[in-house]
């Protein structure tokens, strides 16, 4: 007899999906390198990385296209993956979303949508004008996948990972073939509805801005490995390593040197604040952090400026030789060659690498 799919209950205080010190290997190249991983019922992970960091097998090993080479993957209280254990794609239950949306191009939208769903269930026709309504999308119901936008295509592609109603839905670069303008709408829509219907997912993209957006926490690999599993806010101003600092966004590491309880850089001291043991200090500065005065000793020289609608990015050399930038409200105004003093924005505390990594 065949074993029924799993469903979205989960026993209260329990986690929706667990990863226990899962790896993959392709022939002599390991994917992914032991990471472990939760996501609890109704949670939004945004999962980041470069190209080849193992963030997209890590996602086909939770629906279970692939097989983990050791470690285990629990989903909705039952071991899916593990030495002694295997739920095929088809017996788990999770929705899956793809950067190509995998539509059936001979099917309509209403026969894609209902293609996951029994076909003799008495309530397969309202489900299916439920999840359609959902998405916006039940005036189009009878037309083709190429009768569609690409915002269409996606929108009928989440309403068929939904129509069953999985307990986790897991999106491989969802968004990635729309234009940007298109793709911020679709992906603020896609959330809404997640968060509409409770669902749980877990959304792959190379877009740092996009995953700092999206997830209620934002999960970096490099590597095969999680470099930092936080909030989106943690890992951007409390980031765990050199490399979370400057893939999260914008930053220059600044080499500080501490004595008497301070900590000096070239553009500003702080406190040495508890915890920085012994060992090469950095200090994380964001552009949006970096001041500028034309009217100081100027050790500083503006050497690019670049437009951003509200705001100008201007680069600068610091007497060291290191370069960094800061963002400015267009009434700051600055030729290039200009000297100006260099600080750090009144109140801020910047993030502070010891050998690499944040002090604990």
């Amino acid at each position: 007899m065949t074993a029924p799919p799993l469903t979205a209950a989960v026993p209260p205080g329990e986690l929706l999906l667990s990863l226990e010190s899962v790896v993959k290997d392709f022939g002599r190249t390991r994917a992914v390198d032991g990471i472990s991983l939760t996501v609890g019922p109704g949670e939004i992970i945004a999962m980041v990385g470069p190209s080849g960091c193992g963030k997209s097998t890590t996602l086909r090993m939770v629906a279970g296209l692939e097989r983990p080479d050791s470690g285990r993957v629990r989903l909705a209280g039952r071991y899916v993956a593990g030495p002694d254990a295997w739920v095929p794609a088809e017996r788990r239950g999770v929705g899956l979303v793809f950067q190509d949306h995998a539509l059936f191009p001979h099917l309509t939208v209403e026969n894609n949508v209902g293609f996951g769903l029994p076909r003799r269930s008495p309530t397969r026709t309202a489900r299916i004008r439920e999840v359609l309504d959902l998405v916006s999308m039940a005036p189009l119901a009878g037309r083709y996948p190429h009768e569609l936008s690409g915002g269409e295509q996606q929108r009928v592609a989440l309403a068929r990972a939904l129509a069953p109603g999985p307990p986790i839905v897991l999106l491989d670069e969802a968004f990635s073939s729309l234009d940007r303008g298109l793709r911020a709408q679709i992906r603020t829509d896609t959330v809404a509805i997640l968060r509409h219907t409770g669902t749980a997912a877990i959304l792959i993209t190379h877009d740092r801005d996009e995953a700092l957006a999206t997830g209620d926490r934002v999960v970096i690999m490099r590597g095969g490995r999680i470099e930092q599993d936080a909030t989106p806010d943690e890992a951007f101003h409390h980031p765990a390593t050199r490399f979370v600092a400057t893939f999260v966004g914008d930053a220059v590491l600044l080499p500080a040197e501490r004595d008497a309880g301070m900590l000096y850089s070239e553009i500003a001291e702080m406190i040495t604040p508890s915890g920085i043991g012994h060992g090469e200090v950095e200090l994380v500065a964001r552009p949006h952090e970096v001041t500028l005065d034309a009217g100081g000793p100027g050790k500083a020289e503006v050497v690019a400026l670049e437009f951003q609608g509200a705001f100008v990015l201007y680069t600068l050399t610091l007497q060291s030789g290191i370069t960094l930038r800061s963002l400015q409200p267009h009434e700051v105004r600055l030729d290039l060659g200009a000297k100006v003093s260099v600080g750090l924005a009144p109140g801020i505390t910047p993030s502070i690498l010891v050998d690499g990594v944040r002090p604990r």
